[in-house]
């Protein structure tokens, strides 16, 4: 039988998918908003690289 593995952090993945929501909600300039990777470790998790791209100027009016 193998040993039983600590469960990943599953509440600071959906915390931070909330938080990706109400930035996107709240700045209706961003076009993208893409993290690569996101790792999600037992306790908490990292992103990587994060890159937000803006709408043109002429799309946001």
């Amino acid at each position: 039988m193998r040993p039983r593995r600590k469960a990943y952090d599953k509440k600071a993945l959906v915390n931070m998918l909330m938080a990706c929501s109400e930035i996107i909600e709240a700045y209706p300039e961003i076009q993208e908003l893409d993290l690569n990777p996101v790792i999600v470790h037992h306790e908490g998790l990292s992103i990587v690289d994060a890159r937000i791209i803006l709408k043109p100027k002429a799309a946001q009016a």
